[in-house]
């Protein structure tokens, strides 16, 4: 037996053991995923993500996010005040969410739309004019990426008067 046989055994062998040992590492949630997508190919573009807005819940309040300088900066959110800002908005939806959402798309970006809290065809436009904007999937549909994306409005602690985006 050459070298050259005995390398190309140890490469085989450590291929095994990496897969293996890959195999028992990976949750068996992940391998089990219902659809796999492949990879991007070199030059081609990547695949369409799954949005993450299908599977949060519905932003039923509003979170008024603290900057350490001197502002607050009101969020939609799952409770009220309790931070939890992974949440999703769309025709239909109504309350305090969808009114500082409503707020800071009239504020920050001059959509002509109503502040009702009222998650309506006008909101969804507006949202997909933002969506646009940011260079996102445009949906209308409101939810982490789009949160992510967007400038807020800034109100002073002082007096709670808005500031700026």
């Amino acid at each position: 037996m050459t070298t050259t046989d005995n390398h190309r055994r140890t490469l085989l062998t450590m291929t095994g053991l990496t897969a293996g040992i890959a195999g028992v590492l990976t949750p068996a949630a992940a391998q089990a995923s219902p659809i796999a997508e492949p990879p991007a190919r070199h030059g081609q573009p990547e695949p369409a993500a799954r949005p993450a807005e299908a599977a949060a819940p519905t932003c039923a309040s509003h979170t008024d996010f603290v900057t350490g300088t001197g502002y607050y900066v009101p969020i939609p959110s799952i409770t009220r005040n309790g931070g939890e800002s992974n949440c999703i908005l769309g025709v239909g939806s109504s309350g305090s969410g969808v009114k500082v959402l409503q707020d800071a798309l009239v504020r920050c970006y001059g959509q002509s739309i109503e502040r009702d809290g009222q998650y309506g065809t006008a909101t969804r436009d507006a949202v997909a004019n933002v969506q646009q904007f940011h260079g996102l999937p445009v949906d209308g549909t409101y939810g982490p990426d789009t949160r992510g994306a967007m400038k807020w409005p800034k109100y002073r602690e002082s007096d709670q008067g808005f500031d700026h985006c």
